[in-house]
C-alpha cells in the first residue's frame, strides 16, 4: 500500500484527499454517488487520468459536495464518514 501524504498543517491538502480516495475507495462506486456533479463515466475518467496531477476535490465543484469529499476522508478535522 502506498504511503498517504499528510495534509498541510495550514490547509486541507487536496492531494491528500486524492491519495486517500484512491487508496480507500473504489472509483466507480464513489463516482456513482456524485452523479449530480459528473456522469459516472466522466468522474471515473477524471480520477484515473488526473489523480496525482490535479487535485480530486477541486473537481467537486458544488460546495456541499466538496465538503462531503473532505468529510469522507476525515480532512475536515473529523473522522472519515461512511456512505
Amino acid at each position: 500500500m502506498s504511503t498517504i501524504p499528510k495534509p498541510s498543517p495550514n490547509a486541507i491538502s487536496h492531494l491528500d484527499c486524492t491519495a486517500r480516495y484512491l487508496v480507500d475507495h473504489h472509483t466507480e462506486a464513489y463516482c456513482r454517488e456524485i452523479g449530480d456533479v459528473f456522469t459516472s463515466q466522466e468522474c471515473s475518467y477524471r480520477v484515473a487520468v488526473e489523480a496525482g496531477r490535479v487535485e480530486w476535490c477541486d473537481f467537486v465543484v458544488l460546495p456541499a459536495k466538496r465538503r462531503d469529499c473532505f468529510a469522507r476522508f476525515g480532512l475536515d478535522g473529523g473522522a472519515p464518514t461512511t456512505p
